[in-house]
């Protein structure tokens, strides 16, 4: 990937205003719908900007880190979840 690496900062920005729309969201939608939709197009812009190469390896990098998510509730995340 030759794209450049956004900062710390950016990052959690863009972390906490897709956090307040997922907020916004649960109000009337399902957990698993959310999520589903949510993976779905991250999957989708990784494979439009990605090689086939770092598609896969950012692919296996999510499966090997699944042991390592916390849940919102671990979190301290105000959201409710259907």
């Amino acid at each position: 990937m030759d794209r450049e690496i956004p900062s710390p900062e950016q990052l959690n920005s863009s972390y906490n205003a897709y956090m307040g729309f997922t907020d916004i969201m649960a109000a009337k939608h399902s957990a698993p719908e959310l999520a589903g939709v949510m993976m779905a197009i991250a999957m989708q812009i990784y494979k439009s900007i990605l090689s086939p190469e770092d598609f896969d390896e950012i692919m296996d990098n999510i499966m090997n880190s699944k042991d390592d998510v916390k849940s919102l509730i671990d979190l301290g995340k105000g959201i409710t979840l259907q």
